[in-house]
């Protein structure tokens, strides 16, 4: 057995995991995140979505299809980054049939009520930003017993989930691997 402080516990046990999840990004607190959607109060009638990875355009639906007018707002092209390109255009050409105006630009401005993306102006009743996770390490005392963190701060682990430290293993967001719940379950 092995005996570790972790956030300001000792923990003895042969072999540890953490699982601690990520935290969604957000440019300011402006913006909700996925982590709120489900909590509003009622639906606002314009809704941007920042983001057009897999969670901004499942929520831009799920908004639409309420029957919220919804602007994605994407800095690419086309959505769903890192799928099969046909997908992708696929899903981006269907997005408009389904009541989502979709914004291509690399910036983002304006104030609550009001965002500017692109040369556009978007009057918004609220704005959820849908743009990664962050993994959450910080505070866990790894650094301490040894455990390596990338740039990014998440946990670096080899392919069967071990960290640096031999006995401590680490899966789901905290690693900086695929931000996907399933993924996260499979791993655990």
């Amino acid at each position: 057995a092995h005996t570790v402080e972790v956030g300001g516990r000792r923990i003895t046990a042969a072999n540890i995991l953490i699982a601690t999840g990520g935290r969604a990004k957000r440019p300011s607190p402006a913006w909700i995140t996925s982590d709120e959607a489900f909590h509003l109060p009622s639906l606002p009638k314009r809704i941007a979505v920042l983001g057009g990875g897999y969670i901004g355009v499942e929520f831009a639906h799920i908004f639409a299809g309420l029957g919220a007018k919804v602007t994605l707002i994407h800095r690419d092209k086309l959505v769903l980054r890192g799928f099969d390109p046909e997908v992708r255009e696929l899903m981006t050409a269907s997005l408009p049939a389904h009541g989502i105006d979709v914004v291509c630009c690399t910036e983002v401005g304006g104030k609550a009520g009001a965002l500017i993306a692109g040369d556009r102006t978007i009057e918004v009743d609220l704005q959820m930003a849908a743009v990664g996770r962050d993994p959450n390490s910080h505070g866990l005392g790894l650094a301490e017993v040894g455990v390596t963190l990338d740039a990014k701060h998440a946990i670096t682990v080899d392919e069967w989930s071990r960290t640096s430290v031999p006995h401590i293993y680490a899966v789901g967001d905290v690693t900086g691997r695929v931000a996907l719940t399933p993924v996260a379950i499979r791993e655990g």
